[in-house]
């Protein structure tokens, strides 16, 4: 700004330039008691700018003396607003693993770029648009990739990721395009994006837009051990009732569904169920699913117990199934288990993600037949003939 005659000190207040720089800001002049304000710019002003003025005795005016100058003659007050159309740039961070990764796995953190404003953002060639300070403790990245919009370059030094632009480049309003790194986690714990700097569009302050507010971008994914996680169903094939007389088979699935195998040594115990022993008999055990594991009932005891034949896995997703006939010798409930329990990897043998979800139990009633009674018969007058019979 250019000190003009009548100009009073105190309307030197703010910075010219920098308002052409970016008008992020609202620059207020306070008490101006002279004749006129000349605002200078080093510039041609590019953009719509709305002034609010407040003039001594209503006498105000003010005119563009050239592309670059414009005079308020008796100015009071004087505030200019943000560009009535501006670009306004916009930073969403997130990840593609819902937050939580499997240590020795990647991930990927994508950072959408969207101009919600109502002009286009301009870059000149090697102007950065994207800086994303990325935790560097324990963790590696690969090449970033950039998918919407041509002419972006990215890049990972130091484990600063900056985009910036190849030539000239224009984002115009409601585009967009996505900026995508891989990263690989080395140990188990929390990875705060950005951590030690900032996540930012614009972050040196290029670009003009209506709002500085919305630029930056944060994301957290945390990295997990690698574990088993081992269950146990137990269902039977009669509906939860049997007749007396008939047998039943109960079921026992069990699955890991944990991120890596399960394994065991030759004579581990991964199932043991204490079952019901008053009033009934078992037949053999026998497994569907899955080979190298061994199932028996103990007589003395009533405990079903299956270990390994040999050396022995199961892998994630994958199951099989314990079947074991039972025969109620009466009529009542049983309940499985009974006076103990029923549980996968019931000594701890395999480390596991949660060990709250190993035990495993079932019901079944047992009833008695339903006698059916045929009856047959007929009337005479006042004789009435009938007989019945079981079958």
């Amino acid at each position: 700004m250019r000190r003009r005659k009548g100009w009073h000190p105190s309307c030197e207040n703010f910075d010219v330039g920098q308002m052409r720089r970016s008008l992020k800001s609202v620059y207020n002049q306070p008490s101006c008691n002279r004749l006129f304000a000349d605002l200078f710019f080093a510039d041609a002003l590019p953009w719509h700018l709305t002034f609010v003025i407040v003039g001594k005795e209503s006498k105000m005016s003010s005119r563009v003396i050239s592309p670059r100058l414009i005079r308020f003659v008796g100015v009071a007050a004087l505030s200019i607003a943000p560009p009535l159309w501006a670009s306004d740039l916009t930073a969403t961070k997130t990840n593609n693993t819902g937050g939580t990764v499997v240590l020795g796995n990647s991930f990927d953190w994508v950072i959408q770029i969207r101009n919600q404003g109502t002009s286009a953002a301009d870059l000149s060639g090697s102007d950065v648009l994207l800086r994303d300070k990325l935790p560097s403790t324990n963790i590696s990245y690969g090449t970033p990739s950039v998918a919407g919009l041509p002419g972006m370059s990215c890049s990972v030094a130091a484990d600063v990721l900056t985009c910036s632009a190849k030539w000239s480049w224009s984002m115009n309003p409601n585009e967009t395009f996505s900026v995508s790194i891989e990263a690989t986690p080395l140990a188990t714990g929390t990875y705060v994006n950005p951590t030690g700097g900032g996540c930012a569009v614009d972050p040196y302050g290029v670009v003009s837009e209506s709002s500085e507010l919305n630029n930056s971008c944060s994301d957290t994914v945390t990295a997990v051990a690698a574990n088993p996680d081992l269950t146990a169903t137990k269902t039977n094939d009669t509906g939860g009732t049997v007749v007396l007389g008939a047998s039943f088979d109960w079921k026992i699935q069990i699955r890991n569904e944990g991120t890596s195998p399960a394994y065991l040594s030759t004579g581990d115990i991964l199932l043991r169920d204490t079952l019901p022993s008053k009033n009934i008999g078992y037949g053999a055990p026998s497994v569907a699913g899955l080979p190298g594991m061994s199932c028996s009932v103990w007589g003395a005891t009533n405990v079903l117990t299956c270990s390994a034949t040999s050396s022995w896995s199961i892998h994630p997703n994958e199951s099989f199934t314990v079947i074991l006939p039972a025969t109620p010798m009466a009529i009542r409930t049983y309940v499985n288990p009974f006076d103990g329990e029923c549980a996968v990897d019931p000594y701890g043998l395999v480390s596991e993600s949660s060990e709250l979800n190993n035990s495993c139990s079932d019901t079944v009633t047992c009833v008695g037949a339903t006698a059916l009674i045929f009856v047959d018969g007929f009337e005479s007058g006042n004789v009435s003939v009938w007989s019945s019979s079981a079958p």
